[in-house]
């Protein structure tokens, strides 16, 4: 049977990302609540701007977190981590009813999906090119490296290492 890095059944890993896959969006649900909580008022903009904050220490302090529990402890340290602190923080989260905004029913007249609107179809075609874009430079990147000859650097060799040693070796070999 095939085994992970610490010795864990391969599966661990299918299950791992099918149950972080199944998080809801936590996000849109703070900003329900905020909104449910002080609609009207103008403490809604500071709460969204906490909001805001609160989320990028968090995506910075996480990632520094991450990557030091990964480098002390083993290479997977950081990731369970982080999806342990997200399915007990999303749990807390949702089992919050009291901040809970009520459901509305839909107004009559209501012009529908968002997405019909134009504005929406621009942002959402521009995202698109923009994601196609990053992915076109990474499998192009991969491509090149592999054409090269050239594996991913590892941690004990740096990147501009290799590339020094391939470009005296093309010249060197051109040269014969």
């Amino acid at each position: 049977m095939r085994r992970a890095n610490q010795d864990w059944p391969v599966w661990t890993l299918f299950v791992s990302a099918l149950l972080a896959a199944a998080m809801p969006s936590i996000r849109p649900m703070v900003r329900a609540r905020w909104t449910e909580i002080f609609r009207g008022r103008p403490e809604m903009n500071t709460a969204f701007a906490f909001e805001s904050a609160a989320d990028e220490l968090v995506y910075i302090a996480g990632a520094s977190l991450s990557v030091g529990l990964s480098a002390a402890l083993f290479p997977e340290a950081g990731m369970l981590a982080s999806t342990v602190f997200l399915a007990f923080g999303s749990t807390a989260f949702i089992l919050q009813r009291s901040t809970e905004p009520q459901v509305r029913p839909v107004e009559h007249g209501s012009r529908g999906s968002a997405i019909r609107l134009r504005p929406v179809q621009i942002i959402t075609f521009a995202l698109i090119f923009i994601g196609a874009t990053f992915a076109t430079t990474e499998v192009s990147t991969v491509a090149i490296t592999k054409e090269l000859g050239q594996p991913a650097p590892r941690a004990s060799s740096s990147a501009s290492t290799r590339w020094d040693r391939s470009c005296s070796a093309s010249s060197s070999a051109r040269s014969i």
